[in-house]
């Protein structure tokens, strides 16, 4: 009875956490002229702290309400912090226009999730609101997720041959459309020919299809 609660518990808890990422995609889109804007910011947008919160809350509930075992536990938080940053990619990844300013906010995003989804960052927020004690998640992919984005957001930067070399690289660690992202940002920003792109994105898409096949 109670692995049964257990589950019902994790799979409402889940659902709710899918559509708060869901939502988190919205938001990275309607920052809208943000990601344009040719001057820096000093502060993170307002939906990673929301993250942040969430994943936070969602630990809390986890640890404490009902007594998973720790390998379960791990993987579960493990989890989460997985989908919170691929969240931040899936968004970055469909905003069609970008300043160099932009991904300079960008990588200021991804830093902030990283901190606040650092064990001790987690820990110590819930400790300003809870009384109980609470356990320190793992971190044990935080830095790893953190590479990860942050190496998608800096091929923004590289100049257009490099990008075509880093994509025929790197392909099986990144989905087709988040590439694909990497050459429409470039096109939608007014750089060449547009036909010029579109013969690079479907280069892209035979270097995907290859491996498929």
């Amino acid at each position: 009875f109670t692995q049964a609660l257990t589950f019902v518990f994790l799979i409402s808890e889940w659902i709710d956490c899918s559509f708060t990422m869901l939502d988190c995609h919205t938001k990275i889109m309607c920052v809208g002229r943000a990601w344009e804007d040719h001057h820096l910011v000093e502060h993170s947008n307002v939906y990673v702290d929301e993250m942040v919160e969430r994943c936070s809350f969602l630990w809390c509930n986890l640890s404490t309400s009902f007594r998973m075992p720790p390998p379960a536990l791990r993987f579960t938080w493990e989890q989460l912090v997985w989908v919170a940053f691929m969240t931040l990619l899936e968004g970055f990844s469909k905003v069609p226009h970008c300043s160099t300013e932009g991904r300079s906010l960008m990588s200021m995003d991804l830093a902030t999730l990283s901190h606040g989804l650092h064990p001790e960052s987690v820990k110590t927020a819930l400790l300003e609101r809870h009384q109980s004690i609470i356990t320190t998640p793992s971190d044990s992919c935080r830095e790893d997720m953190m590479r990860y984005v942050d190496t998608f957001i800096k091929v923004f930067y590289f100049p257009d041959e490099d990008v075509m070399t880093w994509i025929k690289e790197n392909f099986k660690s990144y989905h087709l459309e988040h590439s694909l992202s990497l050459i429409t940002a470039r096109s939608a920003n007014g750089y060449q020919d547009k036909g010029i792109w579109t013969k690079r994105k479907d280069l892209v898409r035979e270097i995907y299809h290859q491996n498929d096949s």
